[in-house]
Parts: structure tokens; C-alpha cells; sequence
């Protein structure tokens, strides 16, 4: 271990907020958990607020990182393109201060901050991340590049039974590395019973931010229903809007003043103390619509309030109607009032429901017990993989496997360069001379971080897929340009970096050959059906210039196909192959009459996306290069499949 001078070990905990909302105390509490067991804690945050003296109480210290974070305002192809940009630049400071640190552990509080995981694998450290996440709505090849930096992961801490199943749904790989400690959740000092009798007028309180997730709304709507009905209630919403929300927040105004509530709701905004908001209601409310866990309905029930939730996720774990709590529809007014009726109607019995509440969250819930549980997990990772255990990733390499010592990320390149085969007979001279040697690089980091082809094939789809997204849905511009070329190349580059990995790890597999393969004629046929697209929504040209993609896409299929197939034969007829090329002046010369059917070389054409003259021009020329370099070469190679015998 990197121990500091007193021999403790270190921990850097990446948490993305300086708030005091559910997840920054989760991470408080987490801070508290490693400090008490002796580690020197070094907090990173995005920036100021009141998080940071109360972390510096616990003992540790607090760092200001300006780091990216994911938000549903960037899960769009642009906003995609400006966080990978982001997390490049802003990497720098963040690899500086991890090699400054050289910390044994790395406690990421949130997916939403995915670039800690690669730099903290590339100072050595093991990487422990905690997951609030359940969004199960999104698309599943959005969740999956949300899940997927947590193949990095040596260990996965989920707060909720659900934030677990849905991040192993997509991603099995992760079901033996991943296990649920639910939050610790600090009570009140003292706890207020509630009134014997519920005269008017009804208190209720929402704790939590002003945002859709949360059921701002729906609480609103839930009043304005109960008012209708006869029943006085008041509402108290504690919370400030989520940032980038604020249209939220000034429409439930509107509908506030709409149905005539402004003076039946109260606005306290944050509080430092959410307790005596609780201890001055009757009824909690959480209408959340996605809760991964509910950190307000167990502090309702800390302070033995009846709570009302939304029936989703993770508040399904923690409230059963009848027996701690009520459900309601997630954003259904109707269903959340009638829930609220249920509590009035039956208040005796809610209050004493409540009381049992409090009791069973006490301990369910236990700060102490969340502390112990989180601390023995960060312990595991660094001292299981000291006395020997498997590398977390699902893969242990060879050099593990034998009981030696692990082999370094210097060591792998080099065994790699020494088993790399030679380059492919007329191979083009980018694929040649720079996607190959790329493609090295990232093998060998593969291997080290324990990825399998797969993954990296799954990673290289990724970015090309996100790179036709760009090209076929977003307006081009010199950012888009400049983000399409920068996907496509890192694409490319991954896809070089598959089969080495598998020769690495020993040789590959026909199914995921076959894989690879699948991928690649996707993505052969799909980049040109992209520039169709792109041409045709944002391009002004002349239709029949829109035939250039159409042919492009036909003629790149055929010559995937046709060397695909070659291939193949040349391996079932070995010795009637022709051998391969060594690197010759003759082989280098032919790799550069060739360049115009390099991938490599159409990768950064996009460069040019944003200005359509230049753009037509250089991907025609490509297109009528390739189709005569096809034209010339089908001739030669069926002469070649013509004289291999049965």
C-alpha cells in the first residue's frame, strides 16, 4: 500500500457536489466510515458549498477539482461530443493530482463522474465506486455507456436492490463484484411526536429538490385535489432547484398561483436542518417518479412521521404500505391525495404505524452499521488484492493466475510487440503505420485493466456508433466535425485493439471473431447511410449528389465482404495462398497506392464536415478512388480463389 507517513493508508473519495442533498450525505457518511478506521482521506469536489466544512470536520481533507459531470442536460450527440472534450482537457489536473496522492483507494461517489475510473487504474490504485443511479427509462445503449466505465471498477457498492439489478441487467459481467449497502441515514437528536388530534389545517412537507424526478409537481396538483375535496392542508416544499431546472421551478409557481394555492404553499428553499421542517409536519410526502433509494422517506421516518411515497425503485425497498408508510402512482395526483386521505382517515392508527417506523429504520438504516459495511468493503479491495485474490475485473491475467508478480503495462507492450504478427498484405497506410501501433497502446492497457476482446469491441461500437448519431441527427459544425473525426479514429482504434488483446490473453474465439465482424459490417454500411442522412437534413445539394453515399455504402459492403470471404479461403487453402508481405519498400509503396480505401484516412475527412464544398469534394474523390481500387482488384483476387482446388 502507498500509506502516508504514519502508516495509514490513503483514500481519495470523488464525490461531484459541495451540497447537503441524500447523496452528499450518503458520501459524508462514507468519508466518516474510512476516516474512523484510520485512513487519511483526501475529498475531491466540483466546487464550493456547505459540504465542505462538515467533511472537514470528519478529520479529512478537501480538494477543489473543476471535474466533468454527466447531467441529462448532455445525453444528447452534441452534449455527448462537449463531455468527452471536457473530460480530455480537464484530465490533466485530475492525473495530477492522483499521482501527487498516489492513494490505495479510489472511492468514486457517483457514475456520474467517469473519468476517475481510468485515472485511477492508470496510478494503480483500486477503484471502488458507489452507485445512486437506477435509470432504467433510458434507452439500453445509453445505460450501457453510462454501466460501462464500471468494468474499471475492482468493486461496486449499490444503494438500493434495484440500482444493483439494473446495472448487472445490462452488464453481467459486474453481478459478482457488485452488492447492496443500503444508506446509512442519520436521525434527529430529539424526536417530536406528532399531534394527538389532526385538526386543520392538514400539515404536509416534501423534502428534496424542485425537479420532475422528485414530484415537485405532483405534490402541488396532490393539494390542489385535497383542497377541492374538503380537506384544509398546507404544503411546505423544502429544496432548492436542481441546477439547470429552473424552468421547472417557475412553471410549478405558475400552477401554484393557477389553482390558487400561493397561500397554502411555502417555499423554504435549503435548509442546513431538514429536522424541524419534519418535527412542524403531520404527513412527509416523496412523489418521486425515479428514487434509487429515498434518503427522505427514511428521515420521515426518523422522525416518526407518516410518509406517502411514489411507488418506484427503491422506495418499494423501504416503504410497505400499511405497515411503515403509504404508495402512490409516481406522478399521479389523484393516487398520491387518496394515499394522503388514507393516513388522515386513520390518523391513531398511522401515528402508531409511524412509531414502529421509526424503530425499524433505526436500525435498518444505521449510520454505524452503514459505516462498518462501506469501510470493510474499501479494506477488502486494497488488502484481498494484496494477499492474492482475482483482480475485480472479472479476469485474472496470466502473470496472476501463475502467482507471480503482476505484469506491468510496459512489460505487456512489450510481449505484444514481440508476438504481433505481420502487418496484413497491401494493408492501407494509416490502418498501417498509425491505427496499428494505436491499437497496440490500447491493448496492452486492455489487458492490464483485465478487458476482454469483447469489451474492447463493445467500446470500439461505441464510439462509432456515437460518432453516426453526430453525423445523421446533429447539425455540423467545426465542434461536431472535429468530435465525429476524434469518435470514428478512437473507434477504429479500439477495433485494431481486439485482436491483439486476444492474441495477449492466448488467442481468440470464433464467436467473438465473429463478433468483430458482425461490428465492422455494421459499421461499414451505417457510416455512409449516416452521411445519406446528413446530407439530406443539412446539406444543400443536388438529389442526385445524394447517390455518392448510396454507392458508397454498396461498394464498402462489397469490399468488406469480398476481403472477408478472400480471407477465409486463403486459411482453408494454406499452401495455395500467396504469402504473406514482410515490410518491404515494395509493401510500403503498395500501402500508399491503396490510401484511398483507408478507413483511417475517410475518418479524418470529417474533419471537414462543417463546410459542405470541401466536405462533397474530399468524400466523393474517396468514393470514386475506392470504387475503382474494387473495380481493379475483383478481377485479380477471383483469379486468385480460381486456382485454390477442393
Amino acid at each position: 500500500m502507498c500509506a502516508d507517513a504514519s502508516g495509514r493508508p490513503r483514500a481519495l473519495v470523488a464525490h461531484p457536489s459541495a451540497e447537503l442533498y441524500g447523496s452528499d450525505r450518503v458520501a459524508l457518511e462514507s468519508v466518516s466510515a474510512l476516516v474512523e478506521q484510520g485512513w487519511h482521506v483526501t475529498v475531491a469536489l466540483s466546487g464550493e458549498g456547505p459540504l465542505v466544512p462538515v467533511l472537514e470536520g470528519t478529520g479529512a481533507d478537501v480538494v477543489i477539482v473543476d471535474v466533468p459531470v454527466l447531467r441529462k442536460s448532455l445525453m444528447s450527440p452534441t452534449g455527448v461530443v462537449r463531455f468527452a472534450v471536457e473530460n480530455v482537457r480537464r484530465g490533466v489536473p485530475m492525473r495530477r493530482l492522483l499521482a501527487r496522492l498516489r492513494p490505495d483507494l479510489v472511492y468514486v461517489s457517483t457514475v456520474t463522474v467517469p473519468a476517475w475510473l481510468p485515472l485511477a487504474r492508470s496510478v494503480g490504485a483500486k477503484v471502488l465506486v458507489h452507485v445512486h443511479e437506477a435509470e432504467e427509462s433510458l434507452p439500453r445503449p445509453v445505460r450501457l455507456g453510462l454501466a460501462a466505465p464500471l468494468l474499471l471498477a475492482h468493486g461496486v457498492v449499490a444503494n438500493s436492490e434495484v440500482s444493483r439489478q439494473i446495472v448487472v441487467r445490462d452488464l453481467p459481467a459486474l453481478s459478482a463484484r457488485t452488492r447492496v449497502v443500503y444508506n446509512g441515514v442519520p436521525g434527529p437528536a430529539t424526536v417530536s411526536p406528532s399531534r394527538d388530534e389532526l385538526t386543520d389545517p392538514v400539515r404536509l412537507v416534501l423534502v428534496g429538490r424542485v425537479s420532475p424526478r422528485k414530484g415537485t409537481d405532483v405534490a402541488v396538483e396532490a393539494l390542489g385535489l385535497l383542497r377541492a375535496r374538503g380537506t384544509d392542508a398546507r404544503l411546505t416544499l423544502v429544496g432548492g432547484v436542481f441546477p439547470g431546472y429552473e424552468w421547472f421551478e417557475e412553471q410549478v409557481r405558475a400552477r401554484v398561483a393557477e389553482l390558487g394555492l400561493a397561500d397554502h404553499v411555502e417555499w423554504t428553499g435549503v435548509l442546513p436542518d431538514v429536522w424541524k421542517a419534519l418535527d412542524a409536519a403531520d404527513v412527509a410526502l416523496v412523489p418521486s417518479r425515479v428514487e434509487p433509494f429515498g434518503n427522505a422517506a427514511v428521515e420521515a421516518m426518523l422522525a416518526r412521521r407518516p410518509v406517502v411515497a411514489g411507488n418506484t425503485q427503491g422506495l418499494r425497498e423501504i416503504v410497505t404500505p400499511g405497515v411503515n408508510g403509504e404508495l402512490a402512482e409516481p406522478g399521479d395526483a389523484v393516487s398520491l391525495a387518496e394515499a394522503v386521505l388514507r393516513v388522515v382517515d386513520d390518523w391513531p392508527g398511522a401515528v402508531g404505524r409511524a412509531a414502529k417506523a421509526e424503530q425499524a429504520a433505526l436500525a435498518r438504516f444505521a449510520p454505524s452499521r452503514y459505516r462498518e459495511e462501506i469501510a470493510a468493503e474499501a479494506s477488502a479491495l486494497v488488502t484481498g488484492l494484496e494477499a492474492g485474490r482475482t483482480t475485480g475485473v472479472g479476469v485474472m491475467t496470466a502473470s496472476t493466475q501463475a502467482g507471480s508478480p503482476r505484469e506491468t503495462y510496459a512489460q505487456t507492450l512489450h510481449r505484444l510487440r514481440s508476438a504481433q504478427k505481420p502487418p496484413a498484405k497491401g494493408s492501407p497506410a494509416y490502418s498501417r503505420f498509425v491505427n496499428r501501433k494505436i491499437g497496440r497502446f490500447l491493448a496492452a492497457g486492455a489487458y492490464q485493466l483485465g478487458l476482454t476482446p469483447n469489451h474492447v469491441t463493445f467500446i470500439s461500437a461505441a464510439f462509432s456508433a456515437a460518432a453516426l448519431a453526430l453525423i445523421a441527427l446533429v447539425r455540423p459544425t467545426p465542434l461536431i466535425a472535429v468530435g465525429v473525426t476524434l469518435a470514428l479514429l478512437v473507434g477504429y482504434a479500439f477495433d485494431s485493439a481486439d485482436g491483439q488483446l486476444a492474441r495477449l490473453r492466448g488467442g481468440g474465439s470464433p464467436a467473438g471473431e465473429w463478433l468483430d465482424h458482425v461490428v465492422d459490417a455494421f459499421k461499414t454500411s451505417a457510416l455512409h447511410l449516416s452521411v445519406l442522412i446528413g446530407w439530406y437534413r443539412f446539406y444543400r445539394v443536388d438529389e442526385r449528389l445524394l447517390l455518392v453515399p448510396v454507392g458508397f455504402a454498396l461498394i464498402g459492403a462489397v469490399f468488406f465482404f469480398v476481403q472477408i470471404l478472400t480471407d477465409q479461403l486463403r486459411r482453408a487453402h494454406p499452401g495455395q495462398a500467396p504469402a504473406a508481405a514482410d515490410s518491404s519498400t515494395a509493401a510500403v509503396v503498395r500501402s500508399l497506392i491503396v490510401l484511398p480505401t483507408d478507413y483511417g484516412l475517410l475518418c479524418g475527412v470529417f474533419l471537414a464536415l462543417a463546410w459542405q464544398g470541401v466536405f462533397v469534394v474530399l468524400y466523393g474523390l474517396l468514393f470514386a478512388g475506392t470504387t475503382l481500387f474494387v473495380m481493379a482488384a475483383l478481377p485479380k483476387w477471383y483469379r486468385e480463389v480460381a486456382r485454390f482446388r477442393r
